[in-house]
């Protein structure tokens, strides 16, 4: 992270349940490997929330006004959680030349609480912020007020807290309902005010139970950029039919379930928000905390196919910082859309979305100021062999930036809605969301979902981070992917009181404790490295995004279900306090197992001719270049409806390939008009389909 500004006051308007701030402002040190050196200083911190549900996001960043200098006190703020504990959460920032504080220790109301405060061991490194959480029970020390010492390299800092009760964070949004409307049914502002309501509709009894629930409020989920046009696929799926109507606040439930049991109306609930599915960690990286990479066999994987720059990987998100070094080579470019020309060119609805879309703030630039996103795209695909910091799971994959949620992370449904949807009109092959819902699953999302099932989309989300055997979504939605989080020692990730969900609805686990990748410059997760380490799901399942990308890579048409029984099939088994999944993530097996290249025929008659076999290498941006010669000019038939295996035609073990790089086999089939049909390029009439690539590695 990045100090705070320290013009900012230090008045708290916090409007969160459970805000836990500890600012430690002074500690002097005389140097932790001899005298001499100047001390570093703790100089300031930043807002942690956290609800009861164990819900974690974080606020702007402040800084309090110093005390006296003899006092060296600072405010903070504690929670009672429902178990009867409380947590402290001491985030700490240090300034001054390089230096390591290994003695730390903490107090609290006179007690040593060190043993209950992670991480283990507690380390303090200058030029970096580290969060302490201490968990103590609260028949001990008191929630409303206490005072601690910090303890570091022979110092002593004293800070102060206090207690303040605020709102829970709520599952949906104030006063908001979406509203599906059946086929020729209006909702629209009323075109007067003596209608008697704000909104009109042609239905008269729907219109007097928006009425009745005082909505005032109408617009459509779906809408066109100024001179665009909704595309026909949206049409299709009757998108121009999702309202978002605003109504009185305390209403919402009720007027949902006499909306929904409406005849016109197909669907009503509430707009609820979808949390981030991660915790903040260190932003202390080194190359060994990809250790991730390593669990899950990845560089063998990448001897096979480091992946293809035609698969897509839409990262649903709080947007992605693209002009990051490690990610600005692997992002989306729209490719049918010309740049800051105001056209709508490829004709889907948004307007110069060269680079994906910000959907929150209506714009065409997705980019992150939160941090969430970011990580999840380095994860996913950030490059490699660049000499910047880390590596991606699908290094050549490219990068889609969709950015969903406000400056605080929290995600609204009518925005998620827009995402999917963009994701599958705009051909993204795989679709990866590292948020959750807690409390209902959205119908709205679920039919995104299935619609982008349908179109042969991949789809992973996170499983969640409350510790729990209960579905969160989209995660648990039947056509996800469902991943739990792991540490490094191939167990659940768990630490008191949150932790990976669990149970039989989990489809398998990745890496997902203290995980370094991308973040901004600045921002709420920031540092001027551009790494940071987080944990959660949400950094579990752009892991298997990356390894899906890998499979599509080598294996293109793989729907969500061949690609979800390859990671089960082939994940590594690991023995967890439950279950979460067939097993941990490997990407090196799921890209070995043998997908026996063969000609189908599926077209209408059976095709004869001379088979050519060969292996062809790839040169760059999707051209092949024959390499080998297996098979020449055999007399072949292939019946209509049926294959032929292209691997038992010749022995792989007499094929001697020594260059480095990325090679497939590849088939064409000249049958007896001198019609030639290729497995790269088949006939529409008469189709074959085949070829598989594979990688030799230096």
């Amino acid at each position: 992270m990045r100090a705070p500004d320290h013009r900012k006051s230090s008045h708290l308007n916090i409007a969160y349940v459970g805000v836990i701030i500890i600012v430690i402002t002074t500690l002097f040190l005389s140097g932790c490997g001899g005298g001499g050196k100047p001390a570093p200083k703790v100089t300031a911190g930043y807002i942690r929330v956290a609800t009861l549900k164990d819900r974690y996001a974080v606020d702007e960043q402040i800084t309090l006004t110093e005390t006296a200098a003899d006092s060296g006190q600072a405010e903070a703020y504690a929670s009672t959680e429902e178990c009867g504990f409380i947590r402290l959460v001491l985030v700490v920032e240090v300034n001054g030349p390089e230096e390591l504080c290994s003695d730390v220790k903490v107090e609290l109301d006179g007690d040593d609480i060190t043993s209950a405060c992670s991480p283990h061991p507690l380390v303090l490194r200058s030029g970096y912020a580290t969060e302490i959480v201490c968990r103590i029970k609260a028949v001990t020390h008191s929630a409303d007020s206490g005072m601690g010492k910090v303890y570091a390299c022979g110092a002593v800092s004293n800070f102060s807290y206090g207690y303040a009760a605020l709102e829970e964070r709520p599952d949906y949004v104030p006063g908001e309902i979406l509203i599906k409307l059946k086929e020729g049914t209006t909702i629209e502002p009323a075109a007067s005010a003596t209608s008697g309501s704000a909104l009109s509709s042609n239905s008269p009894s729907l219109q007097a139970l928006l009425a009745r629930h005082e909505a005032s409020y109408v617009e459509d989920v779906f809408k066109a950029d100024f001179g665009a046009t909704l595309p026909p696929y949206y049409l299709s799926k009757g998108l121009d039919h999702i309202k978002l109507v605003k109504i009185r606040d305390a209403d919402v439930m009720r007027a949902v379930a006499e909306l929904d049991a409406h005849p016109n109306v197909e669907y009503a609930e509430p707009n609820y928000i979808a949390y981030l599915t991660y915790q903040p960690n260190d932003p202390l990286y080194k190359a060994g905390h990809q250790w991730g990479l390593r669990k899950i066999q990845a560089e063998p994987a990448w001897g096979i196919t480091l992946g293809s720059d035609k698969v897509v990987i839409a990262i649903i998100d709080t947007g992605v910082f693209y002009d990051h070094p490690d990610l600005m080579g692997n992002m989306w470019r729209n490719p049918n859309e010309i740049e800051a020309n105001g056209v709508d060119d490829d004709g889907n609805g948004y307007v110069d979305d060269i680079a994906g879309f910000n959907f929150f703030a209506d714009n065409n630039k997705p980019t992150d100021k939160f941090g969430h996103g970011t990580h999840c795209a380095g994860i996913a695909a950030a490059t490699t062999n660049n000499a910047e910091g880390i590596a991606g799971t699908c290094p050549s994959c490219r990068i889609m930036a969709l950015r969903v949620s406000n400056d605080h992370g929290d995600m609204e449904t009518n925005y998620i809605l827009e995402a999917i949807y963009y994701a599958i009109y705009n051909k993204a092959d795989i679709i990866s969301m590292s948020f959750a819902y807690y409390s209902y699953p959205s119908m709205l999302v679920k039919e995104a979902i299935d619609d982008a099932n349908a179109d042969k989309r991949v789809l992973v989300a996170g499983a969640g981070n409350l510790d729990r055997d209960t579905k969160a979504y989209p995660a648990g939605y039947e056509n996800v992917i469902a991943v739990a989080a792991t540490n490094n020692n191939d167990k659940r990730w768990y630490k008191p009181p949150v932790g990976s969900h669990y149970g039989s609805w989990v489809d398998l686990a990745a890496p997902g404790e203290d995980i370094a990748s991308t973040v901004p410059y600045t921002g709420v997760f920031s540092d001027k490295s551009g790494y940071y380490l987080m944990t959660g799901t949400s950094m579990s399942a752009p892991f298997v995004s990356g390894v899906a990308g890998l499979l599509l890579s080598k294996n293109p048409g793989l729907n969500t279900e061949q690609v979800r029984s390859l990671l089960k099939k082939y994940s590594d088994p690991i023995r967890p306090d439950h279950y979460i999944g067939a097993g941990r993530l490997n990407a090196y097996q799921a890209l070995i197992q043998k997908h026996q290249s063969k000609l189908v025929n599926i077209g209408t008659t059976t095709i004869s001719g001379l088979l050519n076999i060969k292996i062809q290498k790839e040169q760059g941006k999707g051209n092949w270049q024959d390499y080998i010669t297996i098979i020449d000019k055999r007399e072949t038939s292939v019946e209509k409806n049926s294959l032929l295996g292209l691997d038992g035609l010749f022995d792989q073990k007499n094929v001697k390939i020594s260059e480095p790089g990325s090679y497939r086999v590849y088939a064409e089939l000249v049958d007896e008009a001198g019609n030639v049909i290729t497995t790269d390029h088949p006939d529409p009439q008469t189709p074959l389909s085949a070829s598989y690539e594979f990688g030799v590695i230096p």
